[in-house]
């Protein structure tokens, strides 16, 4: 299934995006969730950075080379689970 390219408008904070070449490991994927998105940078989190590390910059150029999809309407429950609000024991 051909999908159009990605553009600056389409990136939004928050969302996850899928990679041209995806890859699946033990459950785990290399989607990336967008934490910052500026003029010229992104910095995004995704299973691959371990707990306690910066998270990864790179520029719009460079992610949108990389990216493929938006699969916010396919996450699972599961992905990128720092990113998704915890809630309070009750």
């Amino acid at each position: 299934m051909k999908r159009e390219p990605l553009k600056l408008e389409d990136l939004k904070v928050g969302h996850l995006y899928r990679g041209k070449r995806f890859r699946e490991f033990l459950g785990l994927t290399n989607d990336r969730v967008i934490i910052y998105l500026g003029r010229d940078a992104v910095q995004y989190d995704s299973h691959t950075v371990r707990q306690g590390r910066h998270f990864p910059q790179v520029t719009v150029e460079a992610f949108l080379k990389w990216a493929s999809h938006e699969v916010e309407e396919e996450k699972p429950s599961s992905s990128t689970a720092r990113t998704e609000e915890k809630k309070a024991p009750t």
